[in-house]
């Protein structure tokens, strides 16, 4: 996994990655009408899990699918989305939360 994650770093991809500790250590949140607070363990099999992310810039879809085809798992999924920005909300994103929005993608960029 290092290599891989070493290989989106050289190719200027990674912008983050990290794995995440196991289940059992874990709460669950569903709201369905009422608030249901669950503890870890989860079954990875039924209910599905998250192990860990990365996050990549590219140009295009097709680069960051050609790497997440690559992912050194011996069984396993990787789910491929685009990080949604404030134009995908339209006008819904309007006033203070667009503004805070703003500024918090300056902050990032500064930083970046």
């Amino acid at each position: 996994m290092g290599e891989f994650n070493k290989s989106l770093r050289d190719a200027g991809l990674l912008l983050a990655a990290e794995g995440l500790a196991p289940t059992s250590e874990g709460y669950r949140i569903t709201f369905r009408g009422t608030t249901v607070l669950e503890k870890g363990p989860f079954d990875l099999e039924t209910q599905g899990t998250i192990s860990g992310y990365w996050f990549l810039k590219a140009d295009n879809i097709e680069t960051v699918l050609e790497y997440a085809k690559k992912v050194p798992f011996r069984e396993g999924k990787v789910e491929v989305r685009r990080v949604a920005g404030s134009d995908d909300f339209g006008e819904k994103l309007l006033g203070e939360i667009q503004e805070l929005q703003t500024q918090m993608k300056a902050a990032f960029q500064r930083k970046y």
